[in-house]
């Protein structure tokens, strides 16, 4: 081959390789090649229209591959022209071996990202200065550009389809050439990309990408580095995760094993010369496969191969050699990405050959410190792969030794020889410290003294505490009742337990010393960011606590759990733990209160705390927490005393009844804890009292419309709160329909009805409210003014009906309104007009009417349409006339044609063609044509029809001259006459001298004797026919002349000059001569020698000479 950097490889449907493009020493180039895997061979193809490199190849459903984008510049003198980017994209058949135009993408671009979505469409994105991106649609073909583009720019970045739908964009680089870290998602139902928080360990240019089975994505390389990092779109509630950055070669596998796995693309770049497990399985071979940059690899598929094609190596050298390597689609995978101590990893395979045993190493990075097993860093696993080529194996589980590394997976099938790798972490985010807490002592019954602070916080955007096991380090845990955990809120610096949040607290059943306590578990607080938070540990004293006693806490090795992981801060000495004294005895007095209250109704208690001897006031020393009755529902927690020893509770939070109210006191200092639940505070509370006000959504409203009854209860002062219960809506008395007992909140309910009829009209509309636990009934309440319903409108619908033709009846076909009215109807009868039965005449734009009586509950309504009336067409009734035969003349016989409408003659002018009278030539199927028009022009069209007529052959011959009974000389006599036969060839012959036809005339010259002579013509056509006429005519008897009149020549073509002689004619006599027959005299004199006459047309001509002697 002679490929090159820059090039695209695309693996075709029929399994070979399309390579086009590129650059070499002369610049870049429009030449491509196809790999055939079988025939293991290049062989050239079709040029690129445009020379080009960096571009994108795409394989379309419909096996073309479109070219995209890409940068053109040459080289030229040995200079290199500036690159360009273009938008110009093509189209490769691999039918014909041709590239073709194909459409502009909207911005010109290189080094882009081309991935093809599940809907068939294309990503562009990247390549440009703004980081823009755009869709190409393969069924439109055409190219839209995106609102939003890349959250950065970035040319040569990596790009994956995820499971999902989403797109997975990673690294590449920035304008100035830096490789980056950052990462983002592509969402097609928003046509938006995401920046993810969670960014690249190592800052890739040109990373592979390779989506597994179970969404993650295995990120490969780029930027000449030798490692793999994993993306996992689910494990971290706060968004997807980048993690782990694991070498593909280490001590676990060999070169060989690494060819073999699609990770291979980790090693195939300008090697590291200090890499020394790589230099030591390196040979010339695999220096020559490896040692290259720009190149291309593709997968060859079911010939479980990839093709490793064209680049450059360390020197610059333009490479035109192409490696083929061992590969398969096998893949190996672990159900997470991330692994706390103790969590089973479950590894999972597919894709491999059925049966075989799959060795599993696994690499520590960083190793244990204690080798295991002995000689070995990197333990051995393996799994059987089933019928479907899956495995699973469950043996590994890390432990607290493992927290930080990061592990690969190298999977080897013992049968196929499939390789395949995967890493996962064993880490936390969470770092942090802990600090003592404990006072120097506590009185003994005080609560929530802090023992303990831990301040942590978590590398990546968040983790939660989940729960923490202390170890009791005090005379005996007997000494405490519960521990709990705060988190500071922040506002004051220090513990306060009236302003830090809870985490959590666990009540202590141990005894003893060196005791691990109930492990707590936290209920909320618990969320650990990047800006950290600080917790406390503190205990409720036991009341009985023996003075001189210590209380004192541990943090145990990894006992505090958080969701990345334990928190390993190693063990914290017990230097903080508080001495227990005795408690001077108190006691609690109520000093102010209130009478009988009603529901929410704001109600102030006082306590004041003295010691129990003498009455002396313990200032403001503890808090006094107020409870309704002992160990209920607190009602004011921890309120601080004043200065005279008194704590004030402010509540209005009592239900209705009778309550016993203990104020507690927590102790402080060396004062003990006490209360009056030996004497409560008595507070009665009775129901409060409440007013219902009623409003209307519409008024007046119309029959059916919604309307909307909002019942608003209130309470009536002092009482507060919001009322429940149910209300229940009248009118006029009556339960309106679905609005009893309605259930309302927020102190109010709705009732909507369509139900009120215009004739109830107006109503009265009342609420009733059924009172609660905590409220009293109180009266109806009543909607100000009546309610007034007005009727309806009713709406007609009707469109203008079909066109129809006179004589037909309206109907229900075109009188088909229909009525609608809101609510339940009926509506009102319907009335036409015209009515149903009538004819309308013909005509356009005729109007109908309909209207809607009106109801009870309805206006009444008319709605007008129009409808056009189109003029019938008359039928008219002609059947093909019987034969005849010429020269029949045309007449009513065949000329019978009739019209009618609706069965009923129809008067009106026919007009024939051809018309009465005429004599139609011999022939079959002649056409015969009527046109009628109508009498009633208003409502009927005119009308036509054609039939056609079979004329039989025939003959007819007629003498013209001589007519009959005339006279003529003896001698040559002129017979003419007309014929007619149709059009048929005819022939005519007088007495048996055959005639001369010019036309419909014949011409004969007969001899004829001195007597009563006739002249008969016959007339035969080339059909048989025979036609005859004859004529008699008289001759009489006369001396010859002896004269002869000569014509030379006797015949010939027009124009023909004739001389003319007279034989025998007497001395001196005069001549005159009729050249053509009509009766003119053309010449006169004494003799014809030497006349001629030219005749212009052709003809049957009888020269006459008259001669006159000189006697007269």
């Amino acid at each position: 081959m002679s490929r090159d950097p820059g090039h695209r490889a695309t693996r075709l449907h029929d399994g070979r390789v399309l390579v086009a493009g590129g650059e070499n020493a002369t610049g870049m180039l429009p030449s491509a090649e196809l790999y055939d895997p079988i025939l293991r061979r290049f062989s050239v193809t079709g040029s690129l229209n445009v020379p080009r490199a960096e571009h994108r190849a795409t394989l379309l459903s419909d096996g073309r591959v479109l070219i995209t984008g890409g940068e053109r510049r040459t080289i030229r003198h040995g200079e290199t022209t500036a690159a360009t980017p273009t938008m110009s994209t093509e189209l490769f058949d691999a039918g014909s071996g041709t590239f073709s135009a194909g459409p502009s993408m909207v911005v010109a671009r290189s080094g882009h990202t081309a991935t093809v979505l599940t809907d068939g469409r294309i990503l562009i994105a990247g390549g440009d200065a703004r980081g823009s991106a755009e869709l190409f649609d393969p069924v439109s073909f055409t190219f839209t550009a995106l609102t939003g583009g890349l959250t950065a720019p970035r040319w040569f970045a990596g790009a994956a389809l995820l499971p999902d739908g989403r797109v997975l964009i990673v690294g590449g680089a920035d304008a100035g050439g830096a490789p980056l870290r950052s990462v983002e998602v592509f969402t097609p139902g928003t046509s938006s990309f995401t920046h993810l928080s969670s960014t690249l360990e190592v800052a890739r240019e040109a990373p592979f990408l390779r989506a597994l089975p179970d969404g993650k994505v295995l990120i490969v390389g780029g930027s000449q580095d030798s490692t793999i990092e994993l993306f996992d779109p689910i494990f971290d509630p706060a968004g997807p995760t980048i993690r782990a950055s694991a070498r593909v070669l280490n001590t676990s596998n060999t070169l060989a094993d690494i060819l073999r796995s699609r990770t291979r693309a980790a090693l195939i770049h300008l090697l590291d010369p200090h890499d020394a497990l790589l230099q030591s399985q390196l040979t010339k071979g695999l220096r020559a496969l490896l040692e290259r940059t720009g190149h291309s690899v593709t997968e060859l598929g079911e010939s479980r191969q990839a093709l490793v094609a064209g680049g450059v190596d360390w020197s610059g050298r333009f490479l035109s050699t192409a490696h083929v390597v061992g590969s398969s689609a096998a893949t190996v995978t672990t159900d997470r990405s991330d692994y706390p101590p103790g969590t089973i990893v479950e590894i999972s395979g597919t894709e491999w050959q059925a049966g075989e045993t799959v060795l599993i190493s696994m690499h520590e990075e960083p190793g244990p410190a204690n080798v295991r097993p002995a000689g070995n860093a990197d333990t051995v696993y393996s799994a059987v792969a089933g019928v479907d080529g899956r495995f699973l194996n469950i043996d590994f589980t890390p432990d607290v030794s493992d927290l930080g590394r990061t592990f690969t997976i190298t999977a080897v099938g013992q049968s196929s020889g499939f390789v395949a790798q995967t890493t996962f972490t064993d880490g936390t985010c969470i770092t942090g410290t802990a600090a003592p807490e404990a006072p120097a002592s506590a009185v003994a019954g005080t609560p929530t003294v802090p023992i303990l602070s831990f301040t942590v916080s978590c590398s990546k955007v968040s983790a939660t505490l989940q729960s923490a096991q202390m170890t009791y380090t005090g005379t005996t845990a007997a000494d405490i009742t519960r521990l709990s955990i705060y988190r500071e809120r922040g506002t004051t610096p220090g513990f306060q337990p009236s302003e830090d949040l809870l985490v959590g607290s666990v009540k202590i059943t141990k005894s003893g010393t060196n005791a691990p306590l109930d492990t707590l578990t936290a209920t909320g607080n618990n969320v650990v960011g990047s800006a950290g938070a600080k917790f406390y540990v503190a205990v409720d004293v036991k009341p009985g606590a023996s003075s001189g006693h210590t209380v004192g806490l541990k943090i145990a090795r990894t006992k505090i759990r958080f969701s990345d992981g334990a928190w390993p801060p190693g063990e914290l000495a017990p230097s903080g733990s508080t001495t227990i004294t005795a408690a001077t005895s108190t006691t609690v007095a109520r000093t102010a209160g209130s009478g009988p209250s009603v529901f929410g109704q704001s109600l102030t208690f006082q306590a004041t705390v003295t010691q129990t001897a003498g009455g002396a006031s313990v200032g403001a020393n503890g808090s006094v927490t107020f409870t309704d009755g002992a160990g209920g529902a607190t009602l004011c927690r921890t309120v601080l005393l004043n200065a005279s020893g008194q704590a004030t509770c402010t509540t209005s939070s009592l239900a209705v009844g009778v309550h016993q109210i203990v104020a507690a006191y927590s102790g402080a200092g060396s004062f003990g804890s006490s209360d009056n639940r030996s004497t409560p505070f008595s507070q009665t509370v009775n129901k409060a009292g409440t007013s219902i006000s009623v409003m209307s959504s519409q008024n007046p409203s119309v029959f059916a419309q919604i309307v909307t009854f909002t019942a608003s209860v209130s309470v009536v002062a002092p009482g507060a709160g919001v009322p429940d219960g149910t209300v229940s809506f009248t009118a006029n008395g009556s339960t309106i329909a679905g609005c009893s007992a309605l259930t309302f909140t927020g102190g109010s309910a709705t009732c909507a009805t369509d139900g009120l009829g215009v004739d109830g009209s107006p109503y009265l509309i009342s609420v009733t409210y059924s009172g609660s636990n905590d409220y009293t009934a109180g009266s109806p309440g009543t909607l100000t003014g009546a309610q007034t319903v007005t009727k309806a409108n009713q709406t007609i619908v009707w469109s203008n009906p079909a066109d129809i033709t006179y004589g037909t009846a309206l109907s229900a076909t075109q009188l088909n309104a229909i009525v609608n009215v809101p609510g339940p109807g009926p509506a009102g009868a319907l009335t036409y007009s015209p009515l149903a039965g009538t004819l309308l005449n013909a005509g356009s734009a005729q109007t109908l009417s309909v209207t809607a009586t009106a109801t009870a509950n309805y206006n009444a309504a008319t709605k007008t349409v129009s409808i056009n009336v189109l003029k019938a067409t008359p039928v008219l009734a002609w059947s093909n006339p019987a034969d005849i035969t010429y020269p029949t003349a045309l007449s009513a016989t065949q000329l019978n044609a009739t019209a009618s409408a609706n069965g009923s003659p129809l008067p009106g002018v026919f007009t024939y063609t051809p018309a009465a009278g005429t004599v139609l030539n011999a022939g079959a199927g002649q056409n015969l044509h009527v046109d009628f028009a109508p009498t009633d022009a208003v409502n009927f069209t005119t009308a036509a029809r054609d039939v056609s007529l079979n004329v039989a052959p025939g003959v007819v011959v007629t003498i013209t001259d001589p007519v009959a009974g005339s006279t003529v000389s003896a001698g040559q006599v002129l017979v003419q006459g007309t014929v007619q036969a149709g059009g048929q060839d005819v022939g005519v012959f007088v007495n048996g001298v055959a005639a001369t036809l010019q036309g419909s005339r014949f011409t004969a010259v007969v001899f004829v004797g001195a007597g009563t002579t006739t002249l008969t013509a016959s007339a035969t056509t080339a059909t048989g026919a025979i036609a005859n006429d004859s004529v008699t005519i008289g001759v009489p008897s006369s001396a010859d002349s002896g004269m002869q009149l000569v014509a030379s020549p006797g015949s010939g073509v027009a124009p023909l000059t004739v001389s003319f002689s007279l034989r025998g004619a007497p001395a001196n006599a005069a001549i005159e001569l009729d050249v053509d027959g009509d009766g003119t005299i053309d010449f006169a004199g004494a003799s014809l020698e030497g006349q001629t006459f030219t005749y212009a047309q052709p003809g049957f001509y009888f020269p006459v000479a008259t001669v006159t002697d000189p006697s007269g």
